[in-house]
């Protein structure tokens, strides 16, 4: 039963035992979901797992929704969603479909997910200029023409292929790296065993940052470029490159930090640690909340310097500080209560310092 008390819906099943899709099953499935009993009012429907053969008109009256999910059924045709125009995401994914059809007038479409089907062609989405997410992992698509209208699918920026039978083609490698999508997979398709086909895939897609099982990143990209410019030698010197660069970042951190602490050892003489300004001062007065600020981060220095302790990892320690008292008022701070949370802390560094 659901919150609302009523009972799980049952529906109605024809002679040869197979479920049937009615009006009465559909209002009584969004009253248990606790949606509307006004069909066009309710913006999603759920009506995963129940064994649906086909989509019938009962589904005349939802002209409101958003999300629609079917999956799980043993749908074999998608006709019959074309009167929903407000639809967002749509879910076909693991029913008995063979092909794309009836979604031409979905223009706000923005995720369709038809994994787990028996598809054998990418067709009939070129007018969806909102579609970003496409799922068609686990279905029959093979050859050229199967996957070819995806370039006329601009706005994608997720597209899961993987898992079906898409061939090791020089032309569909080249067609995947036209496509400006930031999650591309193609794992489990004889397509991935073309001489190094990750190199190729992320050196013509800039944008990129996650192939098939891996993300994508910088250091991936840049190898992939020297090797494809230069072979194996290049790469591993461009390894090499990227290795110390990130040796000299580091070093350069370091003497950053060094250098604060130095910086705020010799100032240390110059501020009042024993007369910040107290909380009720700092009310409605920026310029001493500034002075205030400053004085802590020089303390704070100071306090890293004189016990070797890393000055990031006195932050760190303030901040987590901060959270859990958050976490204890269950509100989220203001610049007030910050600043009295400061304080404490800052009272309990003193301390430290005087013993």
């Amino acid at each position: 039963m659901n919150k609302g008390g009523s009972s799980v819906p049952v529906p109605v099943s024809d002679s040869s035992g197979r479920h049937i899709m009615t009006k009465k099953y559909v209002s009584a499935k969004c009253e248990y979901d606790n949606g509307f009993s006004t069909p066009e009012l309710n913006d999603k429907l759920n009506l995963s797992g129940v064994g649906f053969e086909k989509i019938t008109d009962a589904l005349l009256p939802y002209t409101g929704l958003k999300s629609l999910n079917l999956q799980m059924n043993s749908l074999q045709s998608m006709q019959g969603l074309q009167h929903m125009e407000k639809l967002k995401t749509l879910f076909l994914n693991d029913n008995m479909l063979t092909k794309i059809e009836g979604l031409e007038r979905l223009s706000f479409l923005d995720t369709l997910v038809l994994s787990n089907n028996h598809i054998k062609k990418i067709e009939g989405l070129s007018k969806l200029k909102f579609l970003t997410k496409l799922d068609m992992t686990k279905n029959s698509l093979s050859d050229y023409t199967s996957v070819c209208d995806l370039l006329n699918m601009e706005s994608l920026k997720t597209l899961k292929l993987a898992s079906n039978s898409i061939e090791e083609d020089e032309k569909i490698l080249k067609l995947m790296g036209s496509l400006m999508v930031v999650l591309l997979e193609l794992q489990d398709n004889p397509i991935v065993g073309l001489p190094d086909y990750r190199k190729r895939l992320i050196v013509a897609n800039d944008n990129l940052g996650y192939l098939d099982d891996r993300p994508v990143d910088d250091k991936q990209r840049r190898a992939a470029e020297a090797f494809l410019s230069g072979g194996q030698a290049k790469e591993e010197a461009e390894y090499l490159r990227i290795q110390q660069e990130k040796k000299a970042r580091e070093l350069a951190e370091s003497a950053t930090r060094k250098q604060k602490i130095e910086s705020a050892k010799a100032a240390q003489g110059k501020v009042d640690l024993d007369h910040l300004p107290k909380p009720m001062v700092l009310t409605n007065a920026p310029e001493q909340t500034l002075k205030w600020t400053g004085a802590m981060t020089q303390k704070l220095l100071y306090m890293a310097h004189k016990y070797n302790e890393d000055f990031v990892e006195i932050q760190t320690h303030f901040n987590k500080y901060l959270e859990e008292e958050e976490d204890k008022t269950g509100i989220i701070l203001v610049k007030q209560t910050a600043i009295d949370l400061s304080l404490k802390y800052y009272e309990i560094l003193q301390e430290k310092e005087d013993n």
